[in-house]
């Protein structure tokens, strides 16, 4: 195995330097770093030296020793295996950094089992890299695709197809309470998605205050509420449910004003109370009464907040977000006097509002005194 002793002493000099270093030549060195990282993966997988190391695979010793997912390090690995047996000229150019891991992986994913002995006969690889080192990635891709799909002669339709079926979505909740996910969308959904959420971050106010990133993860969410509003249901956004728990043992040990009191803190909740509250103004709840942890003795009918008719009766009135002018099929409900607080569910006591401005109503609110009972005018929703 080659020494990386020198190598990192000379990098750690380098980030030590406050000199001016080309950025250009630093580049250029990562992307040979970039080829050295993705064939030294692919000489531990097929040397089988993660065996020794006691993982079951070459991609999750890379993910528990590198810090890697695992789909990542796989990727890389099938990079490594492709350019050593298939693609020499698309290697080279990449160890010398002429071309970089992006082109590398374009170029490879042209070669599949059905095309690679065509695009040999033809002798494409060379003309590829020579593509490669004039143009960016995105570009590369369509000199690529127009060849892939001439050598096919169906148009494109296979390749569509199979990029199609890549297509994927995941989301998670992280440890902090956040949630986090990638996505990956064939060339018309992603330009679909794309057109959606600018047209919709166009009706934000002049006088935004969030980022442009803020924006768009605030337009992706109301795309996803007006989605729902659209199914089979009622009318406005999809309703949050509210479990509220009621112990037996709860019941028997406190009184009725504490009890009532912890009901409408929803003591116990995983969500912070802010959060519970701007829920819980337009939302269903539930009365859960339990004996213990695990037995339930009864579930009561779920009530929802606003009844349909007095929605209808509150977007026919404000028929826009009383806080920023946002269209109506876009907004939530909201108590002016929070129900919590013993706010009535009334077309008097209801406003539309959207997502973003309904959640400054509702962190404004936690910060100070519980609101009068008076019905305030829409001003009262400009955003802050």
């Amino acid at each position: 195995m080659v020494g990386l002793g020198s190598l990192r002493v000379e990098v750690e000099k380098l980030v030590a330097s406050e000199a001016p270093v080309d950025p250009v030549a630093v580049h250029e060195l990562r992307v040979m770093l970039d080829y050295a990282w993705t064939r030294a993966c692919e000489e531990y997988d097929r040397a089988e030296a993660w065996r020794d190391d006691g993982f079951a695979s070459a991609a999750s010793a890379l993910r528990a020793r590198c810090g890697v997912a695992q789909g990542v390090a796989r990727r890389t690995i099938d990079l490594g295996r492709k350019l050593r047996t298939t693609l020499p000229e698309t290697a080279r150019a990449w160890a010398r950094g002429e071309i970089s891991g992006a082109h590398a992986q374009v170029i490879a994913n042209a070669y599949t089992p059905g095309r690679t002995a065509a695009l040999r006969a033809l002798e494409l690889e060379e003309a590829f890299v020579d593509a490669a080192r004039a143009a960016p990635p995105p570009v590369l891709a369509g000199v690529v695709r127009r060849a892939t799909d001439a050598i096919d002669g169906d148009g494109g339709a296979d390749a569509e197809a199979r990029r199609r079926e890549r297509r994927r979505f995941h989301m998670s909740r992280t440890l902090d309470g956040m949630w986090a996910g990638d996505f990956l969308l064939d060339d018309e959904d992603g330009l679909t998605v794309q057109a959606a959420i600018e047209r919709m971050r166009g009706n934000y106010a002049r006088t935004e205050v969030r980022s442009p990133a803020q924006q768009r993860a605030d337009a992706f969410v109301e795309l996803c509420a007006v989605g729902a509003d659209h199914t089979p249901g009622g009318i406005g956004h999809a309703h949050a449910d509210i479990a509220v728990r009621i112990d037996l043992g709860d019941l028997e040990a406190q009184g009725r004003d504490d009890l009532a009191a912890d009901i409408r803190a929803l003591r116990g909740a995983p969500l912070p109370r802010v959060v519970l509250d701007r829920l819980a103004c337009d939302a269903r709840v539930w009365r859960v009464l339990t004996d213990g942890a695990s037995q339930v003795l009864d579930v009561g009918r779920a009530t929802r907040v606003f009844t349909a008719a007095q929605r209808r009766a509150i977007l026919a009135r404000d028929e826009v977000c009383t806080g920023c002018g946002a269209p109506g099929a876009w907004c939530e409900f909201h108590h002016v006097v929070p129900w919590q607080h013993g706010g009535a569910t009334s077309v008097a006591n209801g406003r539309l509002v959207c997502r973003p401005c309904h959640r400054r109503l509702h962190e404004r609110s936690s910060r100070g005194p519980a609101p009068a009972r008076s019905r305030a005018s829409p001003t009262t929703f400009a955003a802050a």
